[in-house]
């Protein structure tokens, strides 16, 4: 299973962090994925971020946002959404009088193959990606401000977090 992120914009409203997104599930596979649970969730960067993406990963899904679906094997599909987070819930970084944060999002898919079919069995691909204002190819992303009044930005871009789960 192969899971890729499109961040269409983000930043914050009067209560929350947002991120409009898109991602794009697709089986890799030899045999059809069925019963397919997605588990998206925005974090914010923090210092136990890791800890908190692995007992995530490790949990079951039982709220996904979306009915579990099946893909057959080359086939994809592509939701789209707006993932929040309340802004008491951020964890905020302060340099020079100025407060910043950076969004998290974690996307996990939990899915089976039916008895029967090639290595049939359980399998789970779970990723999250870093999400941050887009300052051009070179250039590193960049934070987004906690402390200054609502403000949606759409050049923004995501890249890998290190942390990427598949079995």
């Amino acid at each position: 299973m192969e899971l890729a992120l499109r961040t269409r914009r983000a930043g914050t409203n009067l209560t929350s962090a947002a991120v409009d997104y898109e991602i794009d599930v697709r089986n890799t596979g030899d045999a059809a994925a069925r019963a397919i649970r997605l588990d998206i969730r925005l974090l914010s960067a923090s210092a136990d971020q890791d800890a908190v993406l692995a007992a995530l990963f490790a949990a079951p899904i039982d709220r996904p946002p979306v009915a579990p679906f099946d893909l057959d094997p080359g086939a994809d599909i592509s939701l789209g959404g707006m993932a929040m987070i309340p802004k008491e819930s951020l964890s905020i970084l302060t340099v020079q009088d100025k407060a910043f944060f950076v969004p998290v999002m974690s996307v996990n898919a939990l899915y089976h193959w039916e008895p029967g079919e090639a290595h049939g069995g359980n399998g789970q691909t779970a990723t999250a990606f870093v999400i941050g204002i887009d300052r051009g190819e070179d250039a590193k992303m960049g934070p987004f401000r906690a402390d200054t009044g609502p403000r949606m930005f759409d050049g923004v871009s995501q890249r890998p977090h290190n942390l990427t789960i598949e079995r």
